[in-house]
């Protein structure tokens, strides 16, 4: 083993490695993104930064704009890259400290020069880089400009075709929301969903249809659609806005005024980044970041970022000033363009009533929910906030969230549940998906782990498996085996390789979840909450981990599902099917993991709604 004296560190983009040299990169570095270390040394570094001050105003009130702070709407572009950044650096000082090189070279890979340069320089670690390639880099980062245009003229199309949409649609006349019940969601959030009591499917709203239908008729009801994406969807606002239910894209009651304290704001906030006394706040482990995150905070200046959301605040402010809605519900209650509301409604005394719309494990819990503190600028929460069960309230609570605020509802997916379980035949969705009755059936649900997609890091570990499914399952007519794509995927990487290989007995579906966990023998997934539903159904499900990738989630609490590394998948496959082993039927604990995570049976919703409304 080379002891360091002649071994050469060269980080860029190749893959090898010899006696006396050693290529690395950034991915190499930064591959385990679900660290818990570096998630509680995220949160730990961030509360520092928050509670710092600079010039006797703390960080809150540096980003202080009228009766908040705009900290909390930089927050979750900001903590993912300090994650990924802290995780870099710890790691990189570790292989500094086990290889000892005699020299690192930076040949292609600049992202993280900086950081490179003052470890080498604590280390005494000799540090070259290619001057040819780093001034391409600088090049691209001064682009940054013409990217700032490129952003606006894109968002200002996607404001004008929504606002369009809106006029143009006649059933969308009213903008009065005087005493209306009030639902803001997501565009993503209206899918093809089971309506158990009419025993069918159709689009309607994910988690808050039901709700919708408990109250609709005692209320007026309106909606407000607000997109995430960046180039926006019209196809789901058009929907929503031929629907029977008065809904309006959230531009539509906007002033988009520029006035002169959204540009002090503004100018103030450029004048905050550029200075010393900010930049050094961000040192970890005698290192400072800051060049691995000021990208971050310029984009904030984006006509999308931060002078959209003083626009939302401004416009709610003055709206909620002229019409007084009976309460207002929140999907998403943490994203930034909801923020504005709750602040302006608690401002006007507006009940506010956010809708957690998924489990809340502890990681979660810490990461978007720990940030508040008892001070006037404190992150804003609604006035009461709808978690599915015992298990994320008792989460919440633990980092901070007010008891008295929480109230387990349940998952209104799952309400009905016998209800819905009966109404899905085996038979006859077999004849439906072209299933023979002596096929056992695996449905692999995926979670855009895949390369391009960099939200979890740019891996393969879909596609691994997939792989691995072929190599083991593929032509063996004993076997049917299901890929569900998740919504965000590329299907194009799983459909070229199942074509690539012939395989006759691979299918990609996109149908109804619940009828592919009914045809299903086994479910296997890395992270997708569909294991959950799978277990709800009392089918066996796989976990399948990656030493990189192993998130904490509740399966892992409740011990109700298996778990297995990929070069164990297909014995463990096996195992379950044949032999009848799995997780979920050694276990006592079925109905705790059903009641704690989803309130099944459920303890009646509508009287915990009605309280709320009536309070």
């Amino acid at each position: 083993m080379n002891n360091g004296q002649n071994l050469t560190v060269i980080f860029g983009k190749e893959k090898y490695t010899a006696e006396e040299i050693f290529y690395v990169n950034e991915e190499f570095f930064t591959k385990k993104l679900m660290d818990e270390n570096s998630h509680k040394e995220a949160i730990l570094f961030l509360e520092k930064i928050q509670e710092s001050i600079i010039n006797k105003n703390s960080i809150l009130e540096l980003f202080e704009y009228g009766n908040t702070s705009l900290w909390w709407f930089l927050y979750p572009t900001l903590f993912p890259k300090i994650k990924t950044t802290i995780l870099f650096l710890n790691n990189f000082n570790k292989f500094l400290d086990e290889k000892k090189p005699s020299l690192v070279f930076i040949k292609n890979n600049f992202n993280y020069f900086k950081i490179i340069c003052q470890l080498c320089k604590i280390k005494k670690i000799p540090l070259k880089f290619s001057k040819k390639n780093y001034m391409k880099f600088k090049m691209k980062e001064k682009i940054i400009i013409l990217d700032k245009i490129r952003h606006e003229k894109i968002f200002s199309q996607k404001i004008k075709t929504r606002k369009n949409l809106f006029t143009k649609n006649k059933n969308s006349t009213s903008s009065n929301l005087d005493n209306n019940l009030i639902f803001i969601s997501p565009t993503i959030y209206r899918r093809k969903n089971f309506d158990a009591e009419n025993e069918k499917f159709q689009n309607n709203e994910f988690i808050f249809q039901q709700i919708i239908d408990m109250v609709k008729s005692n209320n007026l009801i309106s909606g407000i659609d607000v997109d995430y994406t960046f180039r926006g969807d019209p196809n789901i606002l058009q929907e929503r806005l031929k629907s029977n239910m008065n809904w309006m894209p959230i531009e539509s009651l906007l002033n988009f005024k520029k006035t002169n304290l959204q540009k002090i704001f503004l100018k103030n906030y450029e004048l905050l980044i550029s200075q010393y006394e900010f930049k050094k706040l961000f040192e970890y482990g005698g290192v400072n970041i800051w060049n691995s995150l000021h990208n971050i905070f310029l984009q904030m200046t984006y006509s999308h970022s931060f002078p959209f959301f003083l626009n939302l605040l401004d416009s709610f402010d003055e709206l909620f000033s002229k019409f007084k809605p009976k309460t207002i519900f929140l999907l998403y209650e943490t994203g930034p363009l909801v923020l504005p509301v709750i602040i302006a409604a608690k401002k006007y005394k507006i009940k506010t009533v956010g809708f957690a719309h998924s489990i809340i494990p502890k990681l979660w819990a810490k990461e978007m929910y720990l940030f508040r503190k008892d001070t006037p600028l404190c992150f804003p929460i609604p006035d009461h906030t709808l978690v599915f069960g015992k298990f994320s309230k008792d989460n919440l609570v633990e980092y901070g969230y007010p008891d008295e605020q929480i109230k387990i509802f349940g998952n209104p997916t799952f309400f009905n549940f016998e209800k819905i379980k009966k109404y899905f035949d085996k038979k006859s969705l077999n004849k439906k998906y072209n299933i023979k009755s002596d096929q056992k059936v695996i449905l692999f649900t995926t979670q855009y782990l895949q390369k391009f997609h960099t939200t979890h890091g740019g891996f393969d570990y879909d596609v691994q498996i997939l792989k691995e499914l072929i190599n083991n399952f593929g032509n063996n007519d004993k076997f049917k085996i299901i890929v569900k794509p998740h919504p965000s995927e590329n299907i194009d990487i799983y459909k070229t390789l199942i074509d690539k290989n012939n395989m006759k007995n691979f299918d990609i579906i996109e149908e109804n979840l619940f009828e592919l966990i009914t045809i299903s023998d086994l479910i296997l997934s890395i992270y997708s909450y569909s294991m959950m539903d799978a277990v709800c159904f009392r089918k066996p499900v796989i976990r399948v981990i990656f030493d990189n990738f192993e998130p904490k989630i509740p399966y892992d609490e409740f011990n109700v599902i298996s778990k297995c590394h990929l070069k164990e998948l297909s014995n463990e496959i096996k195992k379950i099917l044949f032999t009848k082993q799995s997780a979920y039927e050694n276990i006592n604990g079925y109905e705790i993991f059903m009641k704690e995570q989803y309130d099944i049976p459920e303890n009646n919703p509508e009287e915990v709604l009605n309280k709320i409304l009536n309070l």
